[in-house]
């Protein structure tokens, strides 16, 4: 059983500017999210695969609420429990992928969040 943990931030992703999905444009989306209080992590975010069938995602953003940077600890914690959740705790395997091994690598102590956009 995994124990429960303080909530550190309030997460959501987004398409990246250039990215159309034929459901809303993504700078009209983003100009939604931020008068929501969103702001972009400024790291290369890859969405962890949503089954042991499926690719991870580019294209995205990862988003946090009312907050102008992160520690490498919260973003760690965060693609942690997301794989988790989807791939399963036993093995943890995805932490040898080289998308998560991408990711976790090139994260700096802090990770701002920039309100300014595109994203």
């Amino acid at each position: 059983e995994r124990a429960a943990k303080p909530l550190a931030a309030i997460f959501a992703e987004t398409h990246a500017s250039d990215v159309e999905d034929g459901i809303m444009d993504p700078l009209e989306r983003q100009e939604v999210l931020a008068t929501l209080g969103f702001r972009c992590l400024d790291f290369d975010y890859v969405q962890p695969p949503l089954s042991d069938q499926h690719k991870p995602c580019g294209g995205l953003k990862l988003l946090v609420k009312d907050q102008d940077a992160l520690p490498r600890e919260a973003i760690v914690s965060y693609l942690d429990d997301f794989s988790g959740s989807v791939l399963g705790w036993e093995e943890e395997s995805w932490k040898e992928d080289p998308w998560y091994q991408k990711q976790i690598s090139s994260l700096p102590p802090l990770i701002s969040a920039r309100h300014q956009r595109p994203w």
